[in-house]
């Protein structure tokens, strides 16, 4: 990550940051965590395979949404079949398995503290924010031990990207 130029902008008040795979190393066993985290939530549910391209096919939809996409193409199915109760018995599961998952996740891409002190030191607010549950994105700054000026969430915010 690049750290701030000094040709930033002097009327840029506030600067905010995604998390996962931008400030945040969230590569698991090799694969980024929210893939990591469908893949073992299907695998626990049913003990159904999900692809990597099956996954990586839905990063960035409304979680509870990638997990309907995801039970349409590993049963073949139409979206009409999917049962919402499945749906979100599986975000459930999900979420417990980001939790599983993150408890330790405490290592930033290289230059994101930099890049924060740089702007802070030029007055500008730092935010980091993310698709992934209120509580995952905490977790994840506390154990970054960030003092960022917001953290936000997808779920807390009410709507996504």
């Amino acid at each position: 990550m690049a750290t701030a130029d000094a040709r930033l902008p002097g009327d840029i008040e506030l600067v905010l940051f995604d998390m996962a795979g931008t400030t945040v190393d969230d590569l698991v066993n090799g694969e980024p965590l929210v893939i990591a985290a469908f893949r073992a939530a299907f695998l626990a549910h049913d003990g159904s395979q999900v692809a990597l391209e099956q996954a990586n096919e839905v990063r960035g939809y409304e979680k509870r949404e990638a997990l309907r996409r995801l039970l349409c193409a590993v049963r073949s199915i139409d979206a009409s079949e999917v049962d919402q109760a499945e749906v979100d018995k599986l975000f459930g599961i999900f979420r417990e398995e980001l939790d599983k998952l993150t408890a330790c996740m405490d290592t930033e891409v290289a230059g994101t503290s930099a890049a924060f002190g740089a702007l802070r030191s030029r007055g500008v607010k730092v935010c980091v924010g993310s698709g992934f549950p209120e509580h995952v994105v905490q977790n994840i700054v506390a154990n970054m031990g960030w003092a960022v000026d917001g953290a936000f969430s997808s779920e807390a915010l009410g709507a996504g990207r």
